[in-house]
């Protein structure tokens, strides 16, 4: 067994052993399924909805079709995920991912106190009761500690791999701490994203078209009070009505934030603080409020080293030629997601100018979706070992 010190448990999983198995293995498959069909149960808590609905067998085996390869491969052993802060649910994916590859795995789970962590390990440990799974609880576990160098150098030691979800200065930390000699990292630094609309195909819409691209948008931003890293917090207009679809887009979209949005006192204050930094920081030529739930700022130039919008802060600038997206992107955009335009001519772009950037291009309402595609990397591939026979 492997001691783990000054840590707190948050399941009945212990490490055991190491072991590494085949990718996406008939008893992980079952245990996926039989945990979805607890979470999905949780209505209330989308986030824990969404993930158990990605944990259901059909989905599982989607993804057992589209990793399939002629090697034979497995798990690389033991995977150390270190989860973000801002996203409860964050930890549960990333475990996903190395349940997946076969692998085993310790995940440090943030020190912030969230309900749907703690609902998310309950389950498991009701399902792990079953003996059909005793080999996920004795490979596996779950733990929270404050930022202790000690225990993250002791764990990093003992690791074939790990995975950082964080800033950039959590990931430089933490590669300070050596793996095994055939350790990898698997980052995922500081990111930020876009959003092209077309304005010409927003007027085009009736109300209830409207009003379902106003939720999808919504999910990719408020849901997550816009932390994550492929929430759009900058939107790019192209078309021929541009002034006209900003004016019933953004007044659309503040009604429905007033409706869904709990936005705090103290959400309104640090919005407002961030709002004064980028007026003084940026290029900003325009600024709109729709109410305390929406803020618009034109920008002439971008330096995305300063986008530092939460709470319904979005940056926009008008793009007349979709093959010119190239231009206003930097190394650090990860996430471009579109409506009302030619996808096929951003990912032109992309690849005709070798920009460095952008790993994801995709439909308004699927930036929060994390997949084993992320980042630009193949998670599943990253996590397991070829063994090559002739």
């Amino acid at each position: 067994m492997i001691h783990l010190n000054k840590v707190e448990y948050l399941s009945l999983c212990r490490i055991n052993h190491i072991q590494a198995v085949i990718p996406f293995c008939d008893n992980v498959i079952d245990f996926l399924d039989d945990l979805s069909k607890a979470l999905m149960k949780y209505k209330e808590y989308t986030d824990i909805f969404t993930f158990g609905f990605d944990c259901r067998r059909s989905n599982i085996l989607k993804l057992k079709e589209k990793h399939k390869t002629d090697f034979h491969s497995l798990g690389r052993g033991l995977i150390f995920h270190i989860a973000p802060a801002n996203i409860p649910v964050n930890f549960a994916y990333s475990w996903l991912f190395g349940l997946l590859s076969g692998c085993s795995n310790i995940v440090k789970v943030s020190s912030k106190d969230y309900q749907q962590v703690n609902i998310i390990c309950s389950e498991i440990d009701n399902i792990l009761s079953n003996n059909k799974y005793s080999s996920i609880k004795s490979t596996n576990a779950f733990i929270k500690y404050n930022n202790d160098d000690n225990i993250t150098e002791y764990i990093s030691k003992i690791s074939d791999g790990r995975i950082i979800w964080g800033g950039d200065n959590t990931i430089n930390h933490i590669r300070k701490f050596p793996l095994k000699v055939k350790g990898i990292d698997i980052t995922f630094a500081d990111r930020y994203s876009i959003s092209v609309l077309g304005s010409d195909k927003i007027l085009e819409l009736n109300q209830d078209e409207l009003l379902k691209l106003i939720s999808l948008f919504y999910n990719d931003t408020y849901l997550f009070d816009q932390n994550g890293c492929s929430s759009p917090k900058i939107v790019f207009w192209h078309g021929n009505n541009i002034d006209k679809a900003k004016d019933i887009f953004w007044n659309v979209l503040q009604q429905y934030v007033k409706e869904k949005y709990e936005l705090m006192p103290i959400k309104v204050v640090d919005k407002y603080i961030k709002l004064l930094s980028s007026i003084i920081d940026l290029d900003i030529s325009h600024l709109k409020r729709y109410g305390n739930e929406v803020y618009t700022m034109n920008i002439n130039y971008l330096n995305s080293c300063n986008l530092n919008a939460l709470f319904g802060m979005f940056y926009e600038a008008n793009i007349n030629d979709l093959s010119k997206i190239a231009d206003v992107i930097r190394d650090n955009c990860q996430t471009i997601t579109y409506f009302g335009v030619d996808s096929s001519l951003l990912l032109k772009s992309i690849i005709d100018n070798g920009i460095l950037g952008v790993d994801r291009i995709i439909p308004v309402g699927q930036a929060l979706n994390i997949n084993t595609i992320w980042d630009g990397y193949n998670i599943i591939n990253s996590l397991t070992r070829i063994i090559d026979i002739h």
